[in-house]
């Protein structure tokens, strides 16, 4: 009935993979970064005058007026670190 040999069943909706293609990386001449190279977050120094600390929240350190949250366990004084505890 149609079969090109006897002992082969028939190849219907056989979809071929495709072999992944690997882009060269772009050359440092060109003044290009490559893609997968790390940034550098950066970390922002408090507004007030003087001071050199990290900003917490709002722009200002902790010294200088930036609210913490207090851990949620009853007693507890502590900062929290994740989820409210």
């Amino acid at each position: 009935r149609g079969h090109s040999s006897a002992g082969e069943a028939p190849k219907e909706n056989v979809v071929e993979k495709r072999k992944r293609s690997h882009s060269s990386p772009p050359d440092k001449d060109e003044g290009q970064v490559a893609a997968k190279t790390a940034v550098k977050r950066r970390k922002y120094e408090c507004s007030a005058d003087g001071c050199t600390n990290h900003v917490v929240k709002g722009g200002v350190c902790v010294r200088h007026g930036a609210k913490v949250k207090q851990c949620s366990y009853d007693g507890c004084t502590k900062h929290i670190v994740r989820g409210g505890v």
